[in-house]
């Protein structure tokens, strides 16, 4: 359709809120065997394998024509180097490759049935992994369910209600029109939890294989960061709201990683060293590096002036961001009015006397230029 060559979910009539869109019996759900002791993802993905492998299940055929390798921990060896290249130290998302080498090779590899399978077939075997981990609400693989789009904000129009042992629906949360495509979500819906707070963009790269659509959040916990982009109602650009009052250290991130990765783009776009890594990595690769340059530069206008240090002299909760901000207006967050900022200040404004941090090796790089 217009919106781009993926594939989705789309209504082809209008589904008043509450709609239930689909049903499905408990029976089609793929799920642990309990004809033997596998429990968790690592059941889950044996019996995607068996349902691939064998071929006689509808579902296991449909699942084996799926695209390959498109969560980044399961890209090839020169894809992977060039990600940890471009990601650096400081970049999230982190560990993006503890799929294979964390959870996978130290738990489900190990069990018999593991290896087994990665001697029959090892690549059906890890992509059998990556479908869990890229379509299964837990160890569930749900048909249909797993077809369906991820977009947050005003897309978001379905989510999933679960009856452990009897079945899987999917309703509607709100009016969709004819023509619409159906988007759950997969950080923010009615039962994400702590997703809600701390699985942003980033995470979303490192666990799905894609760029989220607008609205997108980024969230870096070392350095107590967290803002929401979204584009503007009147469609004229983008606007960055801080769902945390940003810090001198944020504003010298931001500065840092800008600088860093205008350099790698300058020593691979186009280059036959970029060359040798498959086009579709090559193309997520870019496209996560571009979706990070738009939004740590609009931070980065967005917080020029309102730098101060009270993110750091919150409590515990300092992450949970709806503790310290209630409906937040566009007037007071948002980047389109530079001059105003009074109320955000006054929201984070903590009498306390401030503590000097020893500023960091980058710190220092970068402070004749803040």
């Amino acid at each position: 359709g217009e919106e781009g060559n993926f594939r989705g979910v789309f209504a082809k009539e209008v589904l008043e809120e509450g709609e239930v869109v689909c049903n499905l019996p408990w029976e089609l759900l793929v799920k642990p065997s309990r004809s033997n002791n596998y429990v968790g993802d690592c059941g889950t993905t044996f019996a995607i394998y068996d349902l691939m492998k064998e071929g006689r299940n509808p579902y296991g055929r449909y699942l084996k024509t799926q695209p390959r390798r498109y969560v980044p921990g399961f890209w090839s060896t020169e894809g992977k180097e060039l990600l940890t290249e471009m990601l650096g130290e400081d970049l999230p998302p982190f560990e993006f490759d503890e799929f294979i080498d964390g959870w996978w090779g130290k738990n489900c590899a190990r069990q018999p049935r593991g290896r087994q399978l990665m001697r029959e077939d090892p690549e059906l075997a890890l992509h059998a992994r990556m479908l869990v981990i890229a379509r299964a609400d837990d160890d569930l693989m749900v048909p249909f369910y797993d077809m369906m789009n991820h977009r947050n904000g005003k897309w978001y129009n379905t989510h999933h209600i679960l009856e452990y042992g009897e079945y899987f629906a999917i309703v509607t949360n709100r009016r969709v029109e004819a023509g619409e495509q159906l988007y759950l979500s997969y950080n923010q819906c009615n039962n994400c939890m702590g997703r809600v707070e701390e699985f942003g963009t980033p995470e979303m790269f490192k666990h799905y294989g894609f760029v989220e659509f607008m609205p997108q959040r980024w969230y870096i916990e070392d350095l107590r960061v967290k803002f929401d982009i979204d584009d503007k109602e009147d469609g004229t650009g983008l606007e960055l709201t801080f769902k945390l009052p940003i810090s001198k250290r944020g504003i010298l991130y931001f500065m840092k990683e800008l600088s860093r990765l205008e350099d790698f783009k300058k020593k691979y776009k186009d280059t036959e060293i970029a060359a040798a890594v498959p086009e579709s990595e090559l193309f997520s690769l870019w496209q996560y590096h571009d979706a990070v340059t738009t939004a740590f530069a609009l931070a980065l206008r967005t917080g020029e002036g309102k730098a101060t240090e009270e993110v750091w002299e919150m409590g515990d909760d300092w992450w949970v961001t709806e503790a310290h901000i209630t409906n937040p207006s566009s007037d007071d967050w948002s980047s389109d009015d530079p001059e105003a900022g009074s109320s955000w200040d006054d929201e984070f404004h903590v009498e306390e006397e401030h503590v000097e941090e020893e500023p960091s090796s980058w710190d220092e790089e970068y402070s004749n230029e803040l």
